[in-house]
């Protein structure tokens, strides 16, 4: 099975509703997200507040960042993320991450699930990819 990961966005909607719809501010965002359910078995989202969640997991607004956590923060975070992913996938599931580097650089080494990472490179590429990818089918 496929499983695709998009990372939650700074831009958020100012209301409680389905995760897909708190961050669908952001293009970028609404993009990957667009992506991965059509390219993928399963998509979840990876949020800095709520860890590994699927997509229509109602939630509320916040004001948070891995890259503001501090070390010790980043660790609590990384290993109950870890251990969220671990939990809902299998060593035959392939994780697809659509994530920047702050999100998924901390659980790598200990998914059991092997994995890849999407697009390392700039946002405007990240974008230029998925417009193209959508559009061509």
């Amino acid at each position: 099975m496929k499983i695709g990961i998009v990372s939650c966005s700074k831009r958020k909607l100012n209301k409680i509703c389905k995760a897909e719809e708190l961050y669908s501010a952001s293009a970028l965002f609404r993009y990957a997200l667009s992506y991965c359910k059509k390219h993928y078995d399963r998509t979840y989202i990876l949020s800095t507040k709520y860890g590994l969640i699927e997509t229509s997991k109602v939630i509320s607004p916040y004001e948070l960042t891995v890259k503001n956590f501090n070390k010790v923060e980043k660790k609590l975070w990384y290993d109950e993320v870890i251990s969220e992913i671990n939990n809902s996938t299998t060593e035959f599931d392939t994780i697809y991450f659509h994530c920047g580097k702050e999100y998924y650089k901390g659980i790598l080494d200990k998914l059991k699930a092997k994995y890849k990472i999407v697009l390392i490179c700039s946002i405007g590429k990240r974008l230029q990819f998925y417009k193209e990818a959508l559009k061509n089918g």
